[in-house]
């Protein structure tokens, strides 16, 4: 296996994911807080990063749901 791994349809909403992780590791450092106005923003707009991940989290949990036979199988 190599390093980039294929998530089929849903590679899209994988590299979302990854960006909102680092949008919340952002914000949580403040790893950009020293340069000045573009950095304190660039800072604080890690905090939709968590509501990036809610929105993917609905994504997939419906995606999950529609595609499982039962109740059991989700």
């Amino acid at each position: 296996m190599g390093i980039l791994r294929s998530y089929a349809n849903t590679n899209f909403v994988t590299t979302l994911r990854a960006i909102a992780a680092t949008m919340v590791v952002v914000i949580h450092t403040g790893a950009f807080s020293a340069f000045g106005v573009v950095g304190n923003n660039i800072t604080e707009a890690g905090c939709h990063g968590v509501e990036i991940f809610f929105v993917i989290s609905g994504f997939s949990i419906a995606t999950t749901w529609a595609k499982a036979a039962n109740y059991g199988d989700f």
